[in-house]
């Protein structure tokens, strides 16, 4: 089990959790994954999983597993990355878990600006570029730095520069509360492999070890950390990070 000391639960349970769902047919696997979410909410610091999560998607995988991948919600708006995972094994019984439940959520879900004033203030920000063709910006429960708003998530193309831009908007006075470049591809040398590319994220003027592409489908933030060998613990203040994104 590991232990999230920031949120003050656990976050991660593997091999036998729970006892299989006797009689459970594969269509009820979700209540079955809601069902030990609600009776586990205490450990996991979960309000009421029945009512807050929201299912993302079931997938099986080439073992036989099944996992039920649920976003969180608060007064109906997603809270980003607030994803929790459970996996059944083929004979149905749970044999790993996943949480980034945020706990104690508090906040006015009315927004105090439009939509269309969120996309102007990122268009003016990015000075090139224009509204992802096709994405419509989300609201969305944004934390960041100990703090919880309510923000709009606004994508920005910008191809002349390879880029792709995510802010986060505060609803409530139009600041930009963060940004991020996807589409970054740095280059370096590995050990074994030789050199190579691959993707980064933009935080402010410094690159970051973080692809989170697949975030947004139910898919794992995969983060590489720079650890000095007295701790193993992965956190926001290890990330690995580079000033001009040659990773060498």
């Amino acid at each position: 089990m590991r232990w999230d000391h920031k949120l003050k639960a656990s976050a991660f349970i593997s091999r036998k959790i729970a006892e299989p769902f006797e009689g459970k047919p594969e269509r009820m696997i979700i209540g079955a994954a809601l069902e030990f979410l609600d009776e586990n909410k205490s450990l996991l610091r979960m309000k009421d999983p029945k009512e807050e999560l929201k299912l993302i998607k079931k997938v099986r995988d080439s073992k036989g597993n099944t996992c039920v991948v649920m976003q969180q919600m608060h007064n109906g708006i997603p809270v980003e990355g607030g994803i929790a995972r459970v996996q059944f094994d083929p004979n149905r019984a749970i044999n790993l878990l996943t949480n980034k439940y945020q706990p104690e959520i508090e906040i006015d879900t009315k927004p105090k600006i439009e939509v269309e004033d969120a996309i102007q203030i990122a268009l003016k920000d990015a000075k090139d570029g224009k509204p992802e063709e096709g994405y419509s910006p989300k609201l969305c429960i944004y934390q960041r730095k100990d703090k919880t708003y309510l923000a709009y998530n606004v994508h920005i193309d910008d191809l002349e520069h390879e880029r792709e831009l995510h802010y986060y908007i505060d609803t409530h006075n139009g600041k930009i509360i963060h940004k991020n470049a996807l589409r970054n591809i740095g280059s370096g040398v590995g050990v074994y492999s030789g050199s190579g590319s691959l993707s980064t994220v933009l935080d402010g003027t410094i690159y970051k070890l973080i692809h989170n592409i697949r975030m947004s489908s139910g898919g794992p933030e995969i983060r590489t950390c720079d650890l000095d060998g007295t701790t193993n613990n992965c956190s926001d203040a290890n990330i690995s990070e580079d000033s001009d994104n040659n990773w060498n």
